[in-house]
């Protein structure tokens, strides 16, 4: 189920310590999880959120025909916003 979409501020990228210490205040995750999640990689990666779009109720991965499959965290997608609110329904 579809339960909201995202517009993407930025991507960081660096080393593990660098992007924790950016990041540490809005993480949602502890620093032990995050350094442990990164511990076998020079470089790591975070997504600055820029717009979180709820849906008011979930919508079905079909709405969106071939363009996803389960299981997906996320997806980039082609779509304007205009064309993704009509697509799932969204007025």
């Amino acid at each position: 189920m579809i339960v909201a979409f995202i517009e993407i501020d930025s991507v960081i990228k660096g080393t593990p310590k660098e992007v924790w210490k950016r990041t540490k205040n809005h993480a949602g995750i502890s620093e032990d999880f995050f350094m442990h999640y990164f511990a076998n990689y020079q470089d790591s990666y975070a997504i600055k959120i820029k717009t979180v779009h709820k849906l008011l109720s979930p919508k079905p991965l079909t709405d969106l025909k071939d363009q996803i499959c389960a299981p997906q965290s996320y997806t980039y997608l082609r779509e304007s916003m205009i064309e993704l609110y009509h697509k799932l329904g969204i007025k």
